[in-house]
């Protein structure tokens, strides 16, 4: 460029510079070097250093800054009036307990958050992510795929039966402890019967036992008990303990589920049927979605059991149906309470803290907990809801499954709206009939006295009241039989649900950005992620809870497998493997064993039935190990309750790592020849040392 361009130009531009404003020099504050230092000064004590966090809101980083906190995003770049964060300051109501900021620093603040540069909404939440999720906590022990560990070697080699038996007698040796002698076969056989069928052997079958020398009658009885149909009704309570199984919905109402008890009967007969575990899982999370259930037809018969099993995500309390108005948030307790207990029963984490905010200690997002909301939401749609009691207040369609041709549903629905308004009717005012000439006998708890006149004597003393006695039993057997038609269960009301977004501390009132079905972070693959499918057109369902199962069922899936062997432990033996067997997480009594579970695991975890004979576990319980320190008697008690498994080498089922399981603990409190007073060093969990 010219020198006398130069020249003629710059007086101009030095005249320019001098007339702009002072402002124009001042640059923009950045969050690094102005802003930060102001929160480590002022607001880091409380948001950031403090555990947990305050309000959820971590104010140490920038990307903390835009995840905002329990009550949502803190900061809206360009409006200051709009950010909590500001408002909070200009109005002294923080920092909290102490001194205001001052005019120059709120002042910085303020010109911060309307000129300052912010990460875009997506970066700040991938920031977050990143920061949440990174390979410590995808390291953590329970979130890393099985492996068949090493067996280890021990010293007492001739004691060991098994591998598992390897893993026990390693740890006894580190303490010192050895196996004390095995106990009788009449001991033995109590333990057994208790442990599996919950009862007592006859004196008859006793003695069958012990005339029986033969090497493998310990065998031959393990499988005749597992055999025997009470061994289902023994061991399907554990699993239904795990689903929050009850008769009743609960509440002040507490209305009686007439036909959750064919859930419970599919739980028992799974067992006795030896369904592998992986099925069991499938069927209960998606059987709708396996039979392609179409809502306008009549069931298919072979397809019954599997829409039955869907009953496992109807037992959460649902209180939709129990008020007039503000049913809303009950929607939303019912679908939340249903996301956290089946997936905390099959995965031993505690979503449930990811509602309202990312998780405080174990690496799950909030944004993880709605994505597995997602896959449960088309069936439990808030905005598209169905009641669940349908003729507490005759509504319909109702959420349930109708074993009736569809040309005789209306005759069908008007039929068992009368016949349960007649129920109700006409019960109140019999049972009312029936206690007044119970007190006015002398009967002074109507109910209660053993002097009362029972309701047959009674009817032939009053003709009337008998009469109205019998139609309301007949209008109870009209409705039974009615009732009868309904499938207890759950399926997809559309393939096109609400979308699922999540809500700002949990509440439904303030909903926040929309996500897909999806898994949590850490436990996906971040180089081939896992991906819902999209309904295909021949579909009558999304397939996004058929999708979960068969991910939370893959051979590999970290959890689920180690989650059941140590339930079936824990049911066992008192205590799990690990000892909080609904957390796997931080929170949680971490492993020391898991090398043993992952042996089991391996070999059990199985996609199919392999038709060869199911996996048998044969726990022995024969011996106890010894301690010369009394006081180790407490300390150790489950290292004690875990010394003498025995497992058959047969490949199999993994459902026999659940339902072939023996919990002596259980039979052992019932059993006074298995615990002992503690003399000359042996363990006894009586002891009082």
């Amino acid at each position: 460029m010219p020198a006398g361009l130069v020249a003629v130009n710059a007086p101009r531009l030095c005249s320019f510079l001098v007339l702009l404003p002072a402002a124009c020099w001042a640059a923009v504050p950045t969050f690094q070097h102005d802003v930060l230092p102001l929160m480590e000064k002022r607001c880091i004590a409380c948001h950031g250093a403090a555990q947990p966090v305050a309000a959820g809101l971590d104010l140490r980083t920038l990307t903390g800054v835009m995840a905002g906190g329990a009550g949502g995003a803190v900061v809206v770049p360009g409006n200051p009036d709009g950010s909590r964060l500001w408002t909070m300051v200009r109005d002294a109501k923080m920092p909290m307990g102490s001194a205001p900021l001052s005019d120059e620093e709120k002042q910085l603040l303020r010109e911060w958050i309307e000129k300052g540069q912010f990460p875009t909404p997506e970066q700040a939440q991938a920031e977050r992510r990143s920061a949440k999720i990174d390979d410590k906590a995808r390291e953590w022990w329970s979130f890393k795929k099985p492996v068949k560990p090493t067996v280890p070697v021990v010293r007492n080699a001739s004691k060991v039966r098994t591998e598992i038996d390897a893993f026990v007698e390693q740890k006894l040796e580190e303490k010192r402890w050895t196996l004390g002698p095995e106990a009788g076969k009449r001991t033995l056989v109590r333990r057994v019967y208790f442990d599996l069928l919950g009862l007592p052997p006859t004196p008859e079958q006793v003695s069958e036992f012990l005339a029986d020398s033969k090497p493998d009658a310990y065998a031959r009885l393990i499988d005749r008990l597992l055999a025997s149909p009470h061994y289902g009704e023994r061991w399907g309570r554990h699993w239904l303990d795990v689903a929050g199984y009850s008769d009743s919905i609960g509440n002040s109402t507490d209305e009686v589920r007439t036909l959750a008890w064919r859930y419970r009967d599919y739980v028992i007969g799974s067992l006795n049927q030896d369904k592998p575990y992986n099925e069991f899982l499938l069927e209960q999370f998606a059987g709708d979605q396996l039979v392609n259930y179409d809502a306008d037809s009549k069931p298919k018969p072979e397809d019954i059991e599997k829409l039955t099993a869907t009953g496992f995500l109807r037992v959460a309390p649902d209180y939709g149906d129990q008020q007039a108005i503000y049913q809303v948030d009950k929607y939303y307790d019912a679908l939340q309470a249903t996301v956290e207990t089946s997936l905390k029963a099959v995965m031993g984490l505690q979503l449930a803290c990811a509602r309202c905010h990312d998780h405080k200690f174990d690496p799950i997002l909030q944004e993880d907990y709605y994505k597995l909301t997602a896959a449960f939401q088309p069936a439990l749609d808030p905005e598209k809801w169905i009641p669940a009691t349908a003729f507490s207040y005759g509504t319909w369609p109702s959420r349930h499954m109708l074993n009736v041709e569809p040309d005789q549903r209306e005759a069908w629905i008007a039929a068992i709206k009368e016949e349960y308004s007649q129920v109700r009717r006409q019960r109140g005012a019999v049972n009312a009939a029936f206690a007044k000439i119970r007190k006015q006998g002398g009967a002074g708890n109507a109910d209660d006295s053993a002097d009362a006149a029972n309701d047959s004597e009674i009817e032939k003393l009053y003709p009337d009241l008998a009469k109205r006695a019998a139609a309301l039993r007949g209008h109870e057997e009209a409705y039974e039989k009615l009732d009868a038609q309904r499938i207890w269960g759950l399926w997809d009301v559309s393939k096109n649900p609400s979308p699922t977004r999540i809500l700002i501390r949990g509440n439904y009132l303030a909903p926040g950005d929309a996500v897909s079905p999806g898994i949590p972070a850490v436990l996906d693959n971040p180089r081939r992620p896992f991906r819902f499918p999209e309904p295909r057109p021949d579909w009558r369902h999304t397939g996004r809870r058929l999708a979960l199962a068969q991910w939370l069922t893959e051979p590999g899936h970290p959890l689920t497998a180690r989650v059941i062997v140590n339930r079936v432990w824990q049911y066992h033996f008192g205590e799990g493997i690990v000892r909080t067997p609904d957390d796997f997480g931080s929170q949680g009594v971490s492993s020391s064993t898991d090398g043993a579970s992952n042996g089991f695991t391996n070999r059990s975890c199985c996609r199919r039935r392999t038709g060869s004979l199911p996996r048998k576990i044969r726990v022995s319980w024969r011996r106890i190990p010894r301690t010369s320190s009394c006081g180790a008697s407490r300390r150790y008690a489950s290292m004690r309750k875990k010394s003498a498994m025995r497992f058959s080498r047969s490949a199999g089922n993994w459902i026999r790592s659940f339902t072939d399981s023996r919990l002596p603990s259980r039979k052992a409190r019932m059993d006074n020849t298995w615990w002992t007073r503690p003399r000359k060093g042996r363990i006894g969990a009586a002891s009082t040392c």
